[in-house]
């Protein structure tokens, strides 16, 4: 009787190489709708920062270089616009600052102001302006005025009183998922502003 001599194969078989790759998609598939999901809230954190940064840097400048600094904010827009007078002592009213003895103005004017354009990402969108009653705000207008940084809100209806809040709605895409939604709530009365996920 003859023995055949078989050489061990050594190596995958196609079997054990299919449920490796299965196991591979599985896993990539998860992780990109994981990073495809902290995308879309990254994004919306960096735009809610974005703002409120930019509206205390605004007030803080209306303090120190006495000028005026204002925020637009319009609903359904791709981005808000800032604003700052061109002039280093707007139209208004003067007052002598008694602790440094300087001249200060107080007030603001709508002719001299210059305004700068803010990107945020192509997918977010404000989706409503509001006050803290619920009514919906057209076209807000934050005016920061120095010597104080006092706030003055205004919509194409008229001017908000101090004691009210604004709230602005930012949503990522389409869908409205609560999780890709971000509110920011802006205290008129002392420039305070919270953000909420």
């Amino acid at each position: 009787m003859r023995y055949l001599n078989f050489k061990k194969k050594e190596g995958f078989t196609l079997v054990e190489l299919l449920v490796v790759i299965a196991i591979i998609a599985m896993l990539s598939v998860t992780s990109i709708a994981g990073f495809t999901q902290y995308r879309r809230t990254a994004l919306l954190d960096f735009a809610v920062d974005s703002i409120t940064s930019q509206m205390y840097a605004f007030k803080d400048k209306s303090l120190h270089t006495n000028q005026c600094y204002k925020v637009v904010f319009d609903e359904g827009i791709k981005g808000f616009s800032g604003e700052y007078s061109k002039l280093k002592v707007p139209d208004g009213v003067l007052i002598l600052n008694l602790d440094d003895q300087k001249w200060k103005s107080e007030g603001c004017t709508e002719s001299i102001y210059k305004e700068v354009r803010f990107e945020i990402d192509d997918k977010i969108t404000i989706v409503s302006i509001t006050d803290d009653k619920g009514s919906v705000l057209s076209d807000l207008s934050m005016e920061f005025e120095p010597p104080n940084g006092k706030i003055i809100a205004s919509t194409t209806d008229g001017e908000l009183s101090d004691n009210e809040d604004v709230v602005i709605v930012l949503r990522y895409g389409e869908a409205d998922l609560e999780k890709y939604t971000r509110t920011i709530k802006i205290n008129l009365l002392n420039g305070q502003i919270d953000k909420k996920q």
